[in-house]
């Protein structure tokens, strides 16, 4: 798990804008070439040009919840993400045009789809009706995942929604989440919130049974390398 300041969550959501995407669209190139930079010792590196990728959506603007309701109407937007080549771990991180053509095509591809993922969460409430959930899980052991990674992010938490009681206010400052899906789940999970204090904490994990755990720490570390690059590519540019 890893925190970003107050200062870099902003410098990352401003550098997102200046390129008409968003800091999910952004992170998600930052994954793929994180991904690309771990498979080299493993010879793996361009043998591979795509992995399956799932964003998970909310439907909460669909279905009307207040802003201080839990709402767990969620889907997912799956797609095949091409993998850059490398040729080593320490490959430098590249911000070119290509990174950004990538993370806006996403963020378009995300704003357009929402309607569309309704049909995701219709088929889940049918399975209820045929067999149950503890058939349908059953049913996704030992067969090929659907996605390979995926990055969940649940944007900034606001503050504006807690009410004040005065000096005994709660005061939120950093979060963090993880999502436990490891059944039918992607093996790799990035998992991104921003905290009542502006600071944003993007969790990484992975399933043991899928993922070595050398692998898991290298791309742990390698996605943090390539965000804190990219955050840092502001101030070159």
């Amino acid at each position: 798990m890893f925190s970003y300041s107050h200062a870099d969550a902003q410098t990352l959501a401003a550098l997102s804008r200046s390129h008409s995407t968003t800091i999910t669209g952004a992170l998600h190139v930052v994954a793929a070439q994180a991904l690309a930079r771990v498979l080299t010792p493993l010879n793996l590196s361009g043998k591979y040009d795509s992995v399956p990728f799932q964003i998970p959506t909310s439907l909460r603007p669909l279905t009307n919840q207040p802003p201080t309701a839990f709402c767990d109407h969620v889907s997912i937007y799956p797609f095949i993400c091409p993998i850059p080549e490398a040729h080593s771990m320490d490959d430098p991180f590249m911000f070119e045009n290509v990174f950004w053509q990538a993370a806006r095509d996403l963020s378009a591809k995300l704003r357009t789809s929402r309607d569309k993922s309704l049909s995701s969460i219709a088929s889940l409430h049918f399975v209820a009706l045929v067999g149950g959930y503890r058939k349908f899980f059953k049913g996704k052991l030992h067969k090929e995942r659907e996605g390979g990674l995926s990055l969940a992010n649940l944007g900034v938490f606001s503050m504006s929604h807690i009410p004040s009681l005065g000096e005994s206010a709660w005061a939120i400052a950093d979060m963090a989440f993880t999502q436990e899906d490891g059944v039918v789940g992607s093996p790799i999970r990035i998992n991104i919130i921003g905290g009542g204090d502006g600071s944003l904490t993007i969790a990484r994990g992975w399933s043991d049974s899928q993922v070595l755990e050398s692998l898991g720490e290298s791309f742990d570390e390698r996605f943090d390398e390539g965000a804190r690059s990219l955050i840092a590519s502001k101030s070159e540019s």
